[in-house]
């Protein structure tokens, strides 16, 4: 499962942004699928992804 750099670019801001990407991880662990995150660029989004 794939996360457009688009959702990721906002999660430190946008709280919309950090909803949608939690949900997608929790479906994607749901599923045991694999999660790619694109455009992570700093520090504060990596801990967010966690």
């Amino acid at each position: 499962m794939k996360l457009d750099r688009t959702f990721i670019s906002g999660i430190a801001h946008v709280a919309r942004d950090l909803s949608i990407v939690r949900s997608i991880v929790s479906l994607g662990k749901a599923f045991s699928l694999g999660i790619v995150a694109e455009g992570v660029e700093n520090n504060e989004q990596f801990e967010l992804l966690k």
